[in-house]
C-alpha cells in the first residue's frame, strides 16, 4: 500500500507515515522511488496507538460545589442583601445556577468571602 492509503487507514497525515517509515516505526520498502508500506506493520502501529489512547488517564476534573454549599451560599447572600451593607460592592455569583457551576473549592472560598462580608467592614 502507498503512503496515502496508509495515512487514510491509520487516520494520520502522509507526513506522519513518512516519518514512521524513516524512524523504522513501520516497515516499508522503496520500489521505483516510492514507498510500499507493509500492511501488517501498519496494523500493529495503529493497534499500539489505540491501546495507548485507551490507557491514558483523563485529566481529573475538580468536584462540583455540593448542594449544601450552594444552599449555604444562597442563605449568606440573602442575609447580606437584607443587611445594611447589602450587595453594593459584591460582583460574584448571585444565582443558584451560578453558584452550582462553581467547583467545591471555589464554593468554599465564596462562602468564606460572604461570611467575612456579613461581619461588616473592618
Amino acid at each position: 500500500m502507498n503512503t496515502t492509503a496508509a495515512a487514510v487507514e491509520a487516520s494520520v497525515t502522509v507526513e506522519t507515515i513518512r516519518t514512521w517509515c524513516r524512524n523504522g516505526v513501520i516497515t516499508a520498502t522503496k520500489t521505483a522511488g516510492r514507498r510500499v508500506i507493509d500492511a501488517a506493520s501498519l496494523a500493529r502501529r495503529v493497534a499500539i496507538g489505540a491501546m495507548r489512547a485507551r490507557t491514558e488517564t483523563p485529566t481529573p476534573q475538580e468536584p462540583p460545589a455540593t448542594h449544601r454549599q450552594v444552599d449555604y451560599a444562597m442563605n449568606l447572600l440573602s442575609n447580606l442583601a437584607a443587611s445594611d451593607f447589602g450587595l453594593e460592592f459584591y460582583d460574584g455569583p448571585t444565582t443558584r445556577p451560578e453558584i452550582a457551576a462553581l467547583s467545591k473549592d471555589a464554593a468554599s472560598n465564596l462562602i468564606e468571602n460572604l461570611k467575612d462580608r456579613q461581619n461588616g467592614p473592618c
